[in-house]
């Protein structure tokens, strides 16, 4: 395994310079934000636009949903989503919830 110490890169097996590795696991799920400023916000919706673009429907609208409501970021991006959902399957249910979740977006981006 190749490991970097001190900005120099070497083998993994070697040099016992008494410093250990880290690493963290990754999250099951990404965990939501306890606050939404407009950095987080562009982030979070950034990373529910690439899980799109890589098919992953479902966990990008889980990711918009908790703050759907309060950012406008979020409420445009779910209806969006939601919306092209329902031009792709024309199934009616689909096409009354983009409607109405771009309603509700309409509302959340004139609070």
């Amino acid at each position: 395994m190749a490991s970097v110490r001190n900005g120099i890169a070497g083998r993994g097996g070697g040099g016992g310079g008494g410093e250990e590795e880290n690493f963290e696991d990754a999250f099951e799920h990404i965990p939501v934000a306890a606050k939404m400023d407009l950095k987080c916000a562009l982030e979070e919706c950034s990373m529910a636009l690439n899980l799109f673009l890589n098919n992953k429907f479902s966990e990008a609208l889980e990711l918009l949903r908790p703050w759907s409501k309060d950012s406008m970021y979020h409420a445009l991006g779910y209806s969006a989503i939601l919306v092209i959902q329902a031009a792709m399957t024309f199934e009616q249910q689909d096409i009354q919830m983009g409607l109405c979740t771009m309603k509700e977006a309409l509302q959340t981006c004139q609070k």
